[in-house]
């Protein structure tokens, strides 16, 4: 996997998503709702890299990007130190990826290697993931740690399930 360092340090890959999240995260940490209040009103320097496409559009994304987001937008007010702080956070999704696939291809009966190679280390999860910078991988890692936890009389994982399903939060 060594050879996906590349992706961590350049710019996003196929979406100009990564500086959406930046815009919105950022909206978030100072107060603002990114349900409410767009990109636009940002200073040039944090919305430059937003799509015209998006630049005046209500966010999209759920509470834990925006959070992360807001969590490193105290810190630091460089687009580009953001971009890298939403890497991390692809990074942390692919970890919980690798750490729940095993578990559950063993479950499946079926090999624990052959499953991670085939998702964990795929150039496509690496490329989309971490290259492009979309906040899926947080996301599918949950899910799948929702499933490792599935047992017939476990409450537990449907409530996380539903929790991410439902995990947009109105900042009003």
């Amino acid at each position: 996997m060594a050879w996906a360092a590349p992706l961590f340090l350049g710019t996003p890959l196929f979406s100009g998503d990564g500086w959406s999240y930046v815009a919105t995260g950022y909206l978030t940490g100072h107060g603002q709702s990114p349900y409410v209040v767009t990109p636009e009103v940002l200073p040039p320097l944090l919305r430059s890299g937003v799509s015209p496409r998006w630049i005046d559009t209500p966010s999209p994304y759920g509470a834990l990007p925006l959070e992360w987001g807001a969590l490193f937008s105290q810190m630091t007010h460089n687009p580009w130190l953001l971009l890298l702080a939403y890497r991390v956070f692809a990074l942390i999704g692919l970890a919980v990826v690798a750490w729940a696939v095993p578990r559950l291809a063993r479950r499946g009966g079926h090999d624990p290697v052959d499953a991670s190679a085939l998702v964990v280390a795929s150039p496509f999860v690496l490329a989309h993931g971490i290259g492009g910078l979309h906040n899926d991988l947080p996301m599918v890692g949950l899910m799948l740690v929702a499933g490792v936890g599935w047992n017939a009389d476990s409450v537990g994982s449907v409530t996380i399930n539903g929790s991410v399903a439902t995990c947009r939060r109105r900042c009003s």
